[in-house]
């Protein structure tokens, strides 16, 4: 569990792949996440009753954050997260949880003959 002055220190971290915080109140924390390092690929934060996700900057951040592979947000408090959900894509959540998946990129195969492209 990191504390607060710890969190300076993730700024030079480059093998930090998943980061696990225990408690996330601050929307400045939550736009700094992806900042921290540039490795990160998989957060959890659990503990985030003092965010206001009716906040557009909220928003924005979750936004920010479906760069990583895995987010998932869990909360002890009762939340309604089924506007955000429907602001964002690519989310799915469940009871007091949200998880923001980045959008899958399509692909395409080599065309079997001339002008046919087709979804792999």
């Amino acid at each position: 569990m990191f504390g607060l002055e710890d969190l300076s220190d993730l700024t030079f971290a480059t093998d930090i792949h998943t980061l696990n915080l225990g408690w996330c109140d601050q929307l400045s924390w939550l736009t700094g996440i992806t900042r921290w390092s540039r490795s990160l690929k998989h957060l959890t934060i659990s503990g985030c009753e003092g965010l206001d996700f009716d906040h557009p900057r909220t928003s924005e951040a979750l936004h920010a954050l479906s760069a990583l592979k895995s987010v998932t947000i869990r909360s002890t408090a009762p939340l309604d997260l089924t506007a955000l959900a429907s602001d964002l894509g690519n989310v799915e959540v469940t009871e007091a949880q949200i998880e923001i998946a980045p959008p899958t990129p399509r692909r395409y195969r080599a065309p079997s003959h001339a002008g046919d492209l087709t979804d792999q």
